[in-house]
């Protein structure tokens, strides 16, 4: 029976379970000097736990000429502690034609912290076609902090069909700030088999919902900032000619006075009083479209906080100022009169000191009290 028979019917036995006779028959080939048979050989002592006996095995191998001899008996060294026995045995493989020997040569160096070195073979072995590589190299350019490099190598990998390369490479784009890229390369790992990435895509399809929910929100947001302008703005002509006509008022009723003085200050006050009438149903009005505008972009986000993210990256900072103290104003109730209108001023400017003061809840959109809304 020549030796390719024997490794045959070593293999149906293995096939069919029966280890102890696929080893006779690898030990036959080998007997006739065949390298494969000694190979073969190795791994079933290797498999049994004879180290010794698939040293042997494999050294025999090795001097046949088989070209992963080398490389199987350098992972076997470096499992039992001979990390130069290794480096050795994994040297004539490489320059025996082994990409194993190159591949695990440079995980064993990296390991080591020797990283220029590892990166040297593992690019070779990148080169020769080996996506595990590209996975390694991308892990030492990572820890390095090039994660430029890191996402190149994770790529290559990730295109050759390495699931660890794709999920690392959705770790990086992460930390790159590039979610839409992260979740391609985490939806690749999945498919490539990878059993971790179900959690962290559904995370990132919250995190892409919400990115695109606060842009679309940015349009409403504007819309509520210049509302809230507009309220301040009107609020302060209603401010003006209250304060004439209530100041008027409390001249005129001060005795003892000359009647002609007590007229002249009556009628200045009922003219103030005429014109704050339209002022105040504008400054009326502009609050309603304000709290309209707040309902809207709230009713537009998931969240509140989605909302104050929305707002936040719409407008500058003077202009969240004024929107800050708008929402104080909105939240207080006004009277028709000015003597009304003003003590909802003095509310108004009470809410804008505590607000100033860190003692508001969370945000600076206006949103109506549990009593307002009853």
């Amino acid at each position: 029976m020549t030796a390719q028979d024997l490794i045959a019917r070593g293999q149906q036995c293995e096939g069919a379970g029966d280890l102890a006779g696929a080893e006779a028959a690898y030990w036959e080939a080998d007997q006739l000097n065949d390298p494969d048979g000694a190979m073969l050989l190795g791994l079933a002592l290797t498999r049994r736990g004879d180290m010794t006996g698939a040293q042997d095995a494999y050294r025999r191998a090795e001097a046949r000429g088989h070209p992963e001899a080398g490389a199987n008996l350098g992972n076997l060294l470096s499992d039992v502690g001979d990390g130069e026995g290794a480096k050795a045995a994994y040297k004539r493989a490489i320059a025996a034609g082994s990409i194993m020997a190159l591949l695990n040569l440079g995980l064993m160096l990296a390991a080591e912290g020797a990283a220029d070195e590892a990166l040297y073979y593992l690019r070779a072995a990148q080169d020769n076609g080996d996506d595990a590589a590209s996975w390694a190299i991308g892990k030492l350019l990572e820890d390095q902090g090039d994660l430029a490099g890191a996402v190149n190598a994770y790529q290559r990998g990730a295109d050759g069909g390495d699931q660890l390369a794709a999920y690392d490479l959705g770790s990086v784009l992460m930390k790159l700030e590039d979610p839409e890229g992260a979740r391609a390369a985490f939806q690749r790992a999945r498919d490539l088999g990878h059993p971790e990435t179900a959690r962290i895509l559904a995370y990132l399809d919250r995190r892409l919902n919400t990115r695109a929910e606060i842009e679309a929100g940015g349009q409403l947001a504007q819309l509520y900032a210049a509302a809230c302008s507009e309220v301040l703005s009107r609020g302060n002509a209603c401010v003006e000619a209250a304060s004439r006509a209530v100041g008027a008022r409390a001249k005129a009723a001060e005795r003892p006075q000359h009647e002609i003085s007590i007229r002249a200050f009556m009628e200045h006050a009922e003219k103030a009083e005429r014109e704050f009438a339209p002022l105040y149903r504008s400054f009326d009005q502009a609050c309603t479209a304000a709290r309209d505008a707040a309902a809207k972009l709230l009713a537009s986000q998931s969240t509140s906080v989605n909302a104050e993210v929305a707002l936040l990256g719409s407008v500058d900072e003077d202009v969240l100022k004024i929107v800050a103290t708008a929402k104080s104003v909105l939240s207080v109730t006004y009277g028709p009169a000015p003597v009304a209108f003003l003590q909802g001023v003095v509310q108004a400017n009470e809410l804008v000191e505590r607000d100033n003061a860190g003692d508001d809840g969370p945000g600076v959109i206006y949103r109506p009290s549990a009593a307002e809304t009853s």
